[in-house]
């Protein structure tokens, strides 16, 4: 997607919930029930990601500009297929 994309997507709007999404997913590649994902410290999080720019994305809750967020989901998209 496009920066121009972001006008057409409302979704890139909602940065809480793309990261709810990835989260989500954080937890389902590494096998991990909800209370055993719920329970684990921010370091052992981070270290899952192992990307410092979603590791921040997911712990830092912040304002983004739709481009960021752009940025960030096409990123998401590229995490865990390596």
């Amino acid at each position: 997607y496009g920066f121009g994309d972001a006008n057409r997507y409302t979704y890139y709007a909602k940065s809480e919930k793309i990261r709810q999404v990835f989260l989500s997913k954080v937890r389902n590649q590494n096998g991990l029930t909800r209370e055993e994902f719920h329970a684990m410290p921010a370091k052992d999080l981070v270290a899952l990601i192992n990307d410092p720019v979603l590791a921040k994305f997911a712990i830092e809750p912040s304002k983004y500009s739709l481009e960021q967020t752009v940025a960030v989901v096409k990123r998401i998209k590229a995490w865990g297929r390596t």
